[in-house]
């Protein structure tokens, strides 16, 4: 049942927390952990709501929440009960804790799916789909309109925007009884202002014939020495596309080492076709080419690494402290043991020093781990408030699942942390 109240937490200088009044078509989506915009003396706030409640405290004036900030609740169970105890044990306002851990509030432009999941399949199937605290009237009427909306949505191969919902007649509060019934999932996914493109270079297979006839009209024309080196920088050029596969223009440039003159003129020429691929937003642009050394490791690792297993193996918490001097290793252990943890189905932070250190442990993760496969997300004070928080709803959303960052990573929204 949807409660009425909800307990807000705000950055303001004052321990306690304010309760506002849900509107009828929040109550389903507001939860503890959600951010909702709401009225405060003379202007508005964000906030956190701690909990959800029957009641409100008798003789108060209560105010409506005005906004609901997100459709997923940004922060889990874990960091709420974690900001109590931080406040508890510093004696500290809790909204000044949650807005900590949150990221900064800025427009992020984001799309909604809905997603049916093997449980509404066979809910289809069996005919099962149910209303929920429905009276029989209104649970058969109510059953009758879930089951209809999930054929539409097998129909539409499993996936349909989340606008089209309310085309179909089927509000926000009835999507939330079939998600909380686990027959639908509704990720949101972060659009970014504008896509960023790269220019990337491959080899014709059709051009095998016209570098001899190229490089004979160029003797014609100029020297011998500069016929014989463009007929070089054009076998450069052939032999990292053919060994590498397509490449992005500037590395391209890097391996051949060739300028882009170079490109162009064999662009023109027929010997190279050209496109604009997409930049993910999860990709580092200098992490291009680069490969992690491999190592092997020595007993002493190895032994390091025994030690973290054997933690990992009781599920307890516990600290390990790897002693070893600059240039030792411990980074290997570090990312082998991350590696042991992305395998038992858990997430890493990896928190470091410093700013710059991010730069260089991140792009380590990156090849180690994969920007998409695994998912990296950088969280650090250096980045503009939109990258920010566009890392952090990755890592909320379930797209990242190592965090490396300083400080303030820890409160990172990862579930099932090591």
């Amino acid at each position: 049942m949807s409660l009425p109240f909800c307990n807000v937490a705000l950055a303001v200088p004052l321990r306690n927390t304010f309760t506002y009044a849900i509107p009828d078509a929040m109550r389903d989506s507001v939860r503890p952990g959600s951010r909702v915009l709401v009225p405060f003396r003379n202007k508005s706030l964000v906030g956190v709501v701690v909990e959800c409640v029957q009641q409100a405290p008798p003789g108060t004036k209560i105010r409506e929440i005005t906004k609901l900030m997100d459709f997923l609740p940004a922060l889990t169970p874990n960091l709420i009960e974690l900001a109590h105890w931080i406040a508890g044990y510093y004696l500290a306002p809790v909204g000044e804790i949650f807005r900590a851990m949150l990221p900064p509030v800025t427009e992020l432009r984001t799309e909604r799916q809905i997603v049916l999941t093997d449980s509404g399949r066979a809910a289809i199937e069996e005919e099962a789909a149910r209303a929920v605290h429905t009276t029989q009237k209104e649970a058969m009427r109510s059953a009758d309109a879930q089951r209809e909306f999930l054929c539409r949505l097998r129909d539409k191969g499993g996936v349909m925007p989340f606008a089209s919902a309310a085309k179909l007649g089927f509000d926000e509060a009835s999507l939330q009884r079939l998600r909380r019934a686990a027959l639908i999932e509704i990720p949101e996914s972060m659009l970014g202002r504008k896509a960023k493109t790269q220019r990337v270079i491959a080899w014709k297979e059709n051009a095998q014939g016209r570098e001899t006839q190229s490089v004979q009209l160029n003797k014609g024309e100029e020297k011998a020495s500069r016929a014989q080196a463009l007929a070089e920088k054009i076998n450069s050029v052939r032999a990292a596309l053919e060994a590498r596969g397509p490449l992005p223009l500037a590395q391209l440039l890097r391996v051949a080492h060739v300028s882009r003159s170079v490109i162009e003129r064999m662009l023109h020429d027929g010997f190279l076709e050209s496109w604009d691929e997409r930049i993910d937003p999860a990709e580092d642009p200098f992490d291009v080419g680069y490969v992690p050394p491999a190592h092997e490791l020595n007993a002493e690792q190895e032994s390091a690494l025994k030690l973290i297993r054997a933690r990992f193996e009781l599920g307890e918490f516990g600290v390990l402290l790897l002693h070893g001097v600059t240039g030792s290793g411990k980074t290997e252990v570090y990312m082998r043991a991350v590696q042991e943890t992305l395998a038992r189905g858990k997430t890493a932070i990896i928190l470091v020093p410093e700013i710059a250190l991010t730069l260089w442990i991140g792009r380590q993760c990156r090849a180690w781990f994969g920007a998409r496969f695994e998912g990296v997300a950088v969280l650090h004070s250096a980045l503009s408030d939109v990258e920010r928080a566009r890392e952090w709803w990755r890592v909320r959303n379930g797209e990242a699942r190592v965090v490396v960052g300083t400080r303030s990573a820890i409160f990172a929204p990862l579930d099932h942390r090591r």
